[in-house]
């Protein structure tokens, strides 16, 4: 029996698990805006919806390629990339690494900034007129079993004992 309800575009897009059009752009917004938070929410929901991230990739791909911007580009690189193995991992890295590196640093005031160079005291060389600490040295093998048996240790053969 054929139903009275039109098909839309919601229903399609449920039917085949893909996501949908909004949280796309979403997710491309967010990689331009380097929010990291947000990407990472986004996948979270379209995963925990049923959608396989080789898909967001082609849909993020599909959406670039339909109104490009140059801020977007580079996610035409890698973005073909996110397949097995690790497909959810290659995504995220993907939208967060890029957009991390995009994030402004903190702002540095650099016209105030000086380097600043220990001050030397004295242009004299420094020298010492102690003697150099002799480090003792540790007994040899034989020397240390001699002490332990309390006398000589003999050698038999000419070779070690051990």
């Amino acid at each position: 029996k054929i139903s009275q309800d039109l098909i839309t575009a919601k229903m399609v897009e449920e039917a085949f698990g893909l996501p949908e059009d909004k949280i796309i752009g979403d997710l491309i917004a967010s990689y331009s805006m380097g929010d990291v938070a947000k990407i990472t929410t986004l996948l979270h929901n379209l995963y925990s919806a049923g959608v396989k991230p080789e898909i967001i990739a082609e849909e993020m791909i599909a959406k670039i390629i339909e109104s490009p911007k140059p801020a977007y580009l580079p996610l035409l690189k890698d973005l073909p990339d996110v397949k097995a193995p690790f497909p959810e991992a290659k995504l995220l890295y993907t939208l967060a690494a890029k957009s991390a590196s995009k994030a402004p640093a903190s702002p540095v005031d650099t016209s105030t900034a000086r380097v600043e160079r220990p001050a030397i005291k004295t242009t004299e060389p420094i020298v010492s007129n102690q003697a150099p600490t002799q480090i003792p040295k540790k007994p040899d093998l034989k020397s240390r079993i001699s002490d332990i048996m309390g006398g000589e240790v003999l050698n038999y053969g000419g070779g070690s004992p051990f």
